[in-house]
């Protein structure tokens, strides 16, 4: 499987960033002649310093941001994460009540779920 098809894409990439996702990632998506691809390593400061790169973070990286529970109005809601077919699905559930995502992509799934969190003030 590519890479690419393991971390966030980059426009969810560069949407954390912009919310002030700041956990290093092993993964950047980073531009190189026009292009944007996907490299591992640290970020080096000439990088940093041009300001063309995004972390593209892995599947593990997004479990250990996400908590497992969440309160909304005096109720606590579940984190869980389904898989049908070739799409992947993220929940918080409480009592009939529940937020969901889905993605063709685990690390996809799991950067709209933290994206949706911290947009609603739950991070």
């Amino acid at each position: 499987m590519k890479i690419e098809n393991q971390v966030t894409c980059k426009e969810l990439s560069q949407k954390m960033e912009e919310l002030g996702f700041e956990q290093e990632s092993l993964w950047y998506w980073c531009k190189e002649k026009n292009e944007w691809r996907v490299l591992q390593g640290f970020m080096t400061e000439a990088y940093r310093k041009r300001g063309n790169y995004y972390h593209a973070y892995t599947v593990a990286e997004l479990g250990e941001m996400l908590p497992n529970t969440i309160k909304i109005e005096n109720r606590i809601y579940m984190l869980k994460m389904d898989k049908f077919a070739n799409e992947f699905f993220i929940t918080y559930f409480s009592d009939g009540k529940a937020k969901s995502f889905q993605s063709n992509t685990e690390a996809d799934c799991r950067a709209k779920m933290l994206i949706w969190l911290k947009e609603s003030g739950y991070l």
